[in-house]
């Protein structure tokens, strides 16, 4: 039987500064099966304090990206992103072995409040053979 559960998240960025999470909108639907985890979610910013970097993560994935050899447990996700001075754009995202954060490629010092991201993808999780 499949089951689709959900699980809360937080955001951090490169350098520092604080980017708060609406609570309405800061949720992560997974599924798991085997060792193949499947995700969706929308994750809207409240607010924002003196953000700086190039990247902001998405935190707390329900189980961390597995190691493989070669890197190969590495993936990529779809981010697109609503609000903003430039909206929607699609922006680079990507998963990192060992990791349960999601990377997203963007200049964090725009980000003010009122930003959608909404995300999906799929990866081998830590417990695969």
């Amino acid at each position: 039987r499949d089951v689709i559960k959900t699980k809360g998240v937080t955001l951090s960025t490169e350098f520092g500064g604080t980017l708060t999470v609406d609570t309405t909108a800061d949720l992560v639907a997974y599924e798991r099966q085997g060792n193949i985890v499947t995700f969706t979610g929308r994750i809207d910013i409240l607010s924002s304090s003196s953000p700086t970097g190039n990247y902001l993560n998405i935190d707390g994935l329900p189980f961390s990206v597995g190691n493989a050899t070669d890197r190969a447990g590495n993936a990529a996700v779809n981010v697109v992103m609503f609000g903003g001075a430039v909206s929607p754009v699609v922006l680079p995202a990507i998963l990192l072995e060992s990791s349960s954060s999601i990377r997203i490629y963007t200049d964090v010092t725009l980000l003010s409040g009122g930003e959608s991201f909404y995300i999906s993808g799929s990866y081998l999780s830590t417990n695969f053979s």
